[in-house]
């Protein structure tokens, strides 16, 4: 068991910490992936208001320990899910190149897109096992595989849990090189 509270840099609002804060806090007990999904997840716009805003990260980052402040830097907003972080974190320890929510075509854009050429996806349940979402996936895969590659998709519990195979796999179809066409 570990208490949480130790020290706070903004008052509490009723029983709601700030999200600096809970940032703080989770720093001292989970790792640096995980930090920068939390700080992705505070900073992007993708469904709500930021929670934390991009002038808070210069504080975030001094009240950070300093082993962890480079969480901060690999920090970015376009994230729209933890998976998505992790995975780009994952590659980037990889020394691969990757870049996150690229507009592919004017309707569809990959999660990541590795290397300025491959498409990478990252599912989870709650957007992609609708009807709905199944069916945009596929739409979506086939207008890339048309327009540039067959992109790799992984579930997000994939990503979570074995996250080693994702960047593995990922690693071997980088190798092979763009399609040819």
């Amino acid at each position: 068991m570990r208490w949480h509270w130790e020290r706070r840099s903004e008052p509490a609002q009723g029983y709601r910490a700030h999200p600096l804060d809970v940032l703080l806090q989770m720093a001292s007990c989970v790792p640096e992936p995980w930090l920068v999904a939390a700080i992705d997840s505070a900073l992007s716009p993708a469904q709500r208001s930021p929670l934390l805003a991009a002038s808070e990260l210069s504080r975030l980052r001094s009240l950070l320990p300093e082993h962890h402040r480079g969480a901060v830097d690999r920090a970015d907003a376009r994230s729209e899910a933890p998976g998505e972080s992790l995975l780009r974190v994952g590659l980037q320890d990889a020394r691969i190149p990757v870049e996150p929510q690229v507009w592919l075509t004017q309707r569809y854009r990959a999660d990541l897109l590795v290397d300025g050429w491959l498409p990478v996806e990252v599912d989870g349940a709650s957007t992609h096992a609708t009807p709905e979402g199944f069916e945009h996936d596929r739409e979506r895969d086939a207008t890339l595989a048309w327009f540039l590659s067959h992109p790799l998709r992984f579930s997000q519990r994939l990503v979570v849990d074995d996250l080693p195979f994702v960047v593995g796999a990922v690693r071997r179809v980088w190798l092979g090189g763009p399609p040819r066409r």
